[in-house]
């Protein structure tokens, strides 16, 4: 079910769903972390999502 509704797995996994969203129209993806290691995911996203 997580998976169906979240960006969630690897990092690249995670941006990849993020293209994905936007590809189908978002504008702006909300991103908030489920983990605790908050900077993995400021690491992750600090050179954008679309690449």
């Amino acid at each position: 079910v997580v998976q169906a509704v979240t960006a969630s797995g690897t990092p690249d996994e995670v941006k990849a769903k993020v293209r994905e969203y936007c590809q189908y129209g978002c504008t702006c993806p909300v991103l908030y972390p489920l983990s605790p290691d908050v900077e993995l995911m400021i690491d992750t996203f600090a050179g954008g999502y679309l690449n």
